[in-house]
């Protein structure tokens, strides 16, 4: 995507910054993953962070420039399933990166529940872009239920190198983000009664500022949206849409993965 004036997002998110209450590391295992063979683990650098990531080529020979994504993992760890999941878009036709964030599995920095670690997303975007086998203008992002509130904030930078984003499971169409605990057993590490901290941290508070579309896939029996509330989210612009698809939190991620690969028309 070609640069834009620069979206009110961008410019408020920077003039306020973050106020963390805590520095620590991100829940989870605190040890890189293993790797599967024809993976390959690379570096990027977001800031003064130098960070992890793993780069999945497409699994058949690709042309002389391949459509790519950028996968954010859910939780706070890249696990097995995330690199099965690139194996569903590499198998598509893509080539896949999916970037290890700041307080993660022993990586510097701290757990900053969706600010710092969309600052390491837009960087490890522009690392992708940079590379010589990869169409700057076939780039989309993917994020699972952290990792889609990580895609969908994407949304709302200008200048990003973004065909279009979509999530499964996203954090800003739950009835209540944050509370005193996040979901995985680590307190939240910013004032979450602060308005202006949790409205930096999720796409339905500006919903008029999107630059570039979202999808987000809702699995029909995901318990995290049992109340139906995310039904009342404004979806009345062209760059919101939101798609139910079979199975919980947990099993609705690969048909969320497919039926994007299905929306983005990616080569087989």
């Amino acid at each position: 995507m070609a640069p834009s004036a620069r979206s009110q997002f961008s410019a408020r998110r920077e003039a306020c910054g973050t106020k963390l209450t805590m520095h620590i590391a991100a829940p989870g295992p605190q040890c890189a993953p293993e790797v599967p063979t024809g993976i390959d683990t690379v570096s990027y650098r977001s800031s003064d962070l130098r960070l992890p990531g793993y780069f999945v080529p497409p699994a058949s020979a690709p042309p002389a420039v391949s459509p790519a994504i950028l996968y954010s993992h859910g939780g706070c760890a890249i696990t097995q399933q995330d690199f099965e999941v690139a194996r569903i878009f590499s198998e598509a036709g893509y080539a896949v990166f999916l970037p290890s964030y700041r307080g993660e599995q022993g990586n510097p920095g701290a757990y900053e529940l969706f600010f710092g670690e969309v600052d390491d997303a837009c960087a490890a975007l522009r690392w992708l872009a940079g590379r010589p086998e990869i169409d700057q203008s076939g780039i989309f992002a993917f994020g699972y239920s952290m990792g889609g509130e990580i895609s969908a904030l994407l949304s709302l930078f200008d200048g990003l190198p973004l065909r279009s984003t979509a999530s499964c499971g996203p954090f800003f169409l739950r009835s209540e983000p944050f509370g005193s605990e996040s979901m995985y057993g680590a307190p939240v590490p910013f004032d979450p009664f602060d308005e202006t901290e949790v409205g930096l941290r999720l796409l339905t508070h500006h919903l008029d500022e999107m630059v570039c579309p979202h999808i987000a896939f809702i699995g029909r029996q995901d318990e995290k949206f049992a109340d139906g509330k995310w039904r009342d989210v404004r979806t009345d612009s062209d760059k919101l849409r939101i798609v139910e698809v079979e199975g919980t939190h947990d099993t609705s991620l690969i048909p969320a993965v497919r039926a994007f690969v299905e929306f983005t028309c990616a080569p087989t």
